[in-house]
This record gives structure tokens, C-alpha cells and sequence, in this order.
């Protein structure tokens, strides 16, 4: 059987963006937080509202979602680096499952980039998004959560339908839109300035 191969064109200063981003996400794998941490909290969620099922269910789980996350977003910083300029911009060759795993890093990197700079984002669901009022550095990092919902959409829709409906059975949480309802204009410091 032939393997499709899905070609995936990013402005070069994006790859820049999003490979830098992937490197703060795979730095907080190799020094995970002793304490808590908005972006690792919202990655490795907690599974149980009771301490003790939840410590037993993330001792099952937790190191296998942790090892692959880990290789998907390795993955795709190789995807990144490799990539080849064109007139039109950076080209990324992918086939069915390479693109999954584009799709989950590039979900991961918005993840973080809203749990830094909202994290009552996935907590409240009695506020809006994006925040009020932002600063200019939170409202580039709006800006850029919004805009790799675009680079998913299009992914997605370059997927057979077969390939799509595996990435929508795959437990990925999924940033919500610019018209959803979502958390505070919380400033936890870090002003989104980075996702560790």
C-alpha cells in the first residue's frame, strides 16, 4: 500500500517559534517541577478527585504518556530542523502517523502556551478567552495559541478520513477558541514568556 505523504508549509519564522517551544516543553520532561506548574499540571492533568486513586492511577500511566510525549515532540523538532526552504516557505514532509504526532505536539505547545498565560483557563469555565485587556506579550501569545489552531485545522484536513478519525479517538485535550468560555487574566509571572 502506498504511504501518503502530507506536506506541511510554515513561515520559516514559525519553525523557529514552535521548535523553541518544543525545547522548553522536552527540558520540562528532563527537570519535571517539584512543585506545582500550570503547563505540567495541564499536560499530566489530575486523573481522580482522591489523592490516593490518583497517585495509583498516575504510577500505572503516568511514565508511558510521559515517554511518549516525550518522543512525539523529539519527533517533530527533527521534523523541524530538517525542514526545506522553498518560495513558499518551510516544507515538512509527513506520512499518516508522522502527522498524528504533528498534530499532538503542536496541541501540546498550545496547551502550554494558554497555561501560561491564563492558567485558570481549564479551571473556570465562568470566564472568557482570550484575556481582557491583555499585555502586549500576552496578546502576541494569543495570537500565536490561535494561529497554531489554524496550522492544525489545516493538517487535518490534508488527513484521510480514516487517519482524521484516529487522531479525534486519541485523548487529546484541545485548547478552546477564541469564543469559548475559559479562565482569568491570571499573571503567574512568567508573563507567557516561555513554557517551562
Amino acid at each position: 500500500m502506498d504511504v501518503e505523504v502530507h506536506e506541511v508549509v510554515l513561515p520559516p519564522a514559525l519553525v523557529v517559534v514552535l521548535g523553541r517551544l518544543i525545547d522548553e516543553l522536552l527540558a520540562l520532561h528532563d527537570e519535571p517541577p517539584g512543585t506545582s506548574d500550570p503547563v505540567w499540571d495541564r499536560l499530566y492533568p489530575v486523573t481522580s478527585s482522591a489523592t490516593a486513586d490518583d497517585a495509583e492511577i498516575r504510577e500505572l500511566v503516568h511514565p508511558d504518556l510521559v515517554t511518549s510525549r516525550r518522543e512525539a515532540l523529539t519527533a517533530i523538532a527533527g521534523h523541524l530542523e530538517t525542514s526545506v526552504d522553498s518560495a513558499d516557505g518551510a516544507v515538512i514532509l509527513l506520512d499518516d502517523e508522522q502527522a498524528v504526532q504533528f498534530l499532538g505536539a503542536v496541541n501540546d505547545v498550545r496547551l502550554a502556551l494558554a497555561a501560561r498565560v491564563q492558567p485558570a483557563l481549564f479551571r473556570d469555565p465562568d470566564v472568557e478567552w482570550p484575556p481582557a485587556a491583555p499585555s502586549r506579550r500576552r496578546a502576541a501569545m494569543v495570537e500565536l495559541v490561535d494561529h497554531l489552531a489554524w496550522l492544525q485545522e489545516q493538517v487535518l484536513a490534508s488527513l484521510d478520513a480514516e487517519t482524521h478519525a484516529h487522531y479525534d479517538a486519541v485523548d487529546h485535550d484541545k485548547v478552546q477558541d477564541s469564543d469559548a468560555r475559559a479562565g482569568d487574566d491570571h499573571d503567574d509571572g512568567h508573563d507567557g514568556e516561555d513554557t517551562r
